[in-house]
């Protein structure tokens, strides 16, 4: 119901379609995330629901519900420097505030020195488990980076790599690639809440060192965009159909394991979701989008 709300008012498309295809495009990783007790949906929930506030001017709601999915997992600060951008300062310092605040909430029950052990060990923690080279390597992780990787490091152990860098040159590439498709969100104009969320959405998920199939159940919403405008823009609706076909057409329950597995060693999945942010950035640089899309066009 939030990411309609971010929608503008007067779909051509009937609600019930609305709902449902982004829910089919998104169902394997909407499926793999409840079965596998992963927390995903909840951060997309917050996450949105601090967009939506932030767009209505409600900057304590967004800060508490930003912070909120942020402690969830990390990648939602990839919205504090859009909200700069669209000038919601009072949301930043909000999200920050209540990002402070629920840091030292657990030192109630725990005890100042156990906290401070605690968070102390959070960043070598995420270091651990995020940034080894076991996690950038696995097949299965279809992040931005480890695609890079696996796709260019002489060093990678898959037949696909094209070996033409090593392995830390293909961390960097992979960085400044996140760099120009954070820039192409942040740097224009044109300006539509629900697309903008979209992108970054998509952006949480490559951008984060362990995209697991799991993170992909946040692609609900761009998929509803997609699906919002795909009616009168065929190249939204083919790059929308590329974009299903990427991500659901490789799965086990379809191909079988070893041709699933052969499919993430190529990162299709990773490929969908970059489709289909370009199928958002066709949407905001050459849709005509008037007023009501501008900001949030729902009211009820």
């Amino acid at each position: 119901m939030i990411a309609r709300r971010l929608l503008p008012a007067g779909s051509s498309v009937p609600v019930f379609w609305l709902y449902a295809i982004p829910v089919l495009f998104c169902f394997r990783f909407v499926w793999g995330t409840w079965n596998n007790g992963q927390v995903g949906l909840w951060m997309g929930l917050l996450t949105l629901a601090g967009v939506y506030f932030a767009e209505k001017g409600k900057s304590m709601r967004a800060g508490a519900c930003i912070a909120a999915a942020a402690l969830i997992k990390y990648m939602p600060v990839l919205f504090i420097p859009y909200f700069l951008f669209r000038k919601k300062v009072k949301a930043v310092v909000a999200s920050i505030c209540f990002f402070a605040v629920f840091l030292a909430v657990p030192a109630l029950w725990v005890g100042i020195d156990r906290e401070r052990a605690y968070l102390a060990s959070w960043m070598p923690s995420i270091k651990e488990t995020s940034y080894d080279d076991g996690s950038w390597w696995n097949f299965k992780n279809q992040s931005l980076y480890a695609w890079v990787s696996r796709s260019l490091a002489r060093e990678a152990p898959y037949n696909a790599t094209l070996k033409w860098i090593n392995y830390n040159q293909s961390k960097l590439a992979g960085l400044a690639l996140a760099v120009l498709l954070y820039a192409a969100i942040l740097l224009t104009r044109r300006r539509s809440t629900a697309v903008d969320a979209g992108l970054l959405l998509i952006a949480m998920v490559l951008f984060n060192p362990n995209a697991w199939l799991h993170n992909f159940c946040l692609l609900i919403l761009p998929a509803m965009v997609m699906v919002y405008y795909a009616r009168n823009d065929r190249l939204v609706l083919s790059l929308g159909v590329l974009a299903w076909i990427f991500l659901n057409a490789f799965s086990e329950s379809l191909v079988g394991n070893a041709l699933e597995n052969r499919a993430e060693e190529l990162s299709v999945t990773t490929m969908g979701a970059l489709i289909l942010f370009m199928s958002l950035l066709r949407i905001r640089q050459f849709r005509r989008l008037n007023s009501s899309e501008v900001t949030c066009g729902q009211s009820q």
